[in-house]
């Protein structure tokens, strides 16, 4: 698990994305989310949670390049702007997932990848 969180002047008062990247929800991980969400809801410094459980959503984690779709264009494809809402929307980003082979899963590699390197 990994936090992430935006220097603001909002008083103290943050709005929390929380992604998980599990496909078990009777894993560890999906115990570490149960708990976290039970904290932000107790926690009267998080005024809204909002959660991104990218295998529930079928998130595709695959990078497609070709003529009609490139790389320096993933800022503006559509079909990615609601993570892009999301992530600018969070003031404190919550990462749950579990170490593969050493490294996170594909899927959330995916999804950080077509964020950033767009």
């Amino acid at each position: 698990m990994f936090c992430y969180q935006k220097i603001t002047n909002r008083g103290g008062i943050m709005k929390t994305l929380i992604i998980y990247a599990h496909p078990n929800h009777e894993s560890l991980c999906y115990a570490f989310l149960q708990k976290v969400l039970e904290g932000c809801r107790d926690n009267l410094v998080i005024s809204e949670i909002q959660l991104l459980d990218l295998y529930t959503e079928g998130f595709d984690p695959v990078l497609v390049f070709n003529e009609k779709k490139r790389r320096r264009d993933m800022h503006t494809d559509p079909g990615l702007a609601r993570y892009r809402e999301q992530l600018s929307w969070a003031e404190q980003i919550v990462f749950i997932y579990p170490i593969w082979w050493g490294r996170p899963p594909a899927m959330l590699l995916g999804l950080l990848f077509e964020q950033v390197g767009g």
